[in-house]
């Protein structure tokens, strides 16, 4: 028997595994790893349409499971649809929010709008008394809480913009952009077509420009997110 179908003839496991994460549908995804030699007999792919974990069934001498994303993720051309924000791409996007004027809450943003946290804003006037008694005191556990909420908008925007698959450190990164920028901002952009048309090469360059003249801590923060997307660094 050989391993047919998907990723073509292979006789080994190694074989397999290398066809499946260099296949261009996988590429940056790699997800099976060289365990142990050994030859596939039979080799059938079992999956459902919301991309839930699959087996290979009758494989001589081990057994793998390998997790897959629904075919929306894993075609050419498929958008992001389902991802989220990890845990470490929120602390990404609080570290440069900054939580508090220098750990005071609530207070009055650059425009004048009563703020909390990280960023959270209130409402478009300045603090009042009411203000002051429900998040004086306010923890940075709590500034997360908001966080998380206020960063779902931004989160289902890339989602729905972007039309290629991503990492989730690329993913982070598009979102902790389109947070800072806005989501209007993000789906005009030429950073997003570039992105849209596969040339990752170029998203680097593109996210430089985003400095508002070279404001020095958004430079900082366009080269973090420069870090992420290449890297996978947060």
């Amino acid at each position: 028997g050989s391993w047919g179908g998907f990723w073509g003839m292979a006789r080994t496991f190694e074989q397999a595994a290398t066809r499946f994460n260099n296949d261009p549908m996988r590429i940056g995804k790699p997800v099976v790893s060289r365990t142990s030699e050994g030859y596939i007999t039979i080799g059938k792919l079992y999956y459902d349409a919301q991309g839930k974990p699959t087996t290979i069934a009758g494989i001589s001498g081990f057994a793998v499971t390998i997790f897959v994303g629904n075919s929306k993720k894993n075609n050419v051309g498929a958008n992001t649809e389902g991802m989220n924000l990890s845990s470490q791409g929120l602390q990404f996007i609080a570290d440069h929010e900054g939580f508090g004027n220098n750990g005071i809450n609530p207070y009055n943003d650059a425009f004048g709008f009563a703020t909390a946290g990280y960023g959270h804003l209130l409402h478009k006037s300045g603090v009042t008394a009411a203000d002051i008694a429900q998040y004086r005191g306010m923890t940075k556990i709590q500034g997360l809480s908001l966080l998380k909420v206020d960063a779902q908008s931004r989160v289902a925007s890339v989602n729905s913009l972007v039309k290629v698959s991503l990492t989730q450190y690329q993913f982070d990164a598009m979102v902790s952009f389109t947070f800072n920028v806005g989501v209007g901002a993000f789906s005009r952009s030429t950073l997003l077509r570039e992105l849209n048309a596969n040339n990752f090469d170029a998203i680097p360059a593109q996210l430089a420009r985003w400095t508002n003249g070279g404001v020095s801590g958004l430079v900082d923060r366009r080269a973090d997110e420069i870090n992420l997307f290449l890297h996978g660094k947060y």
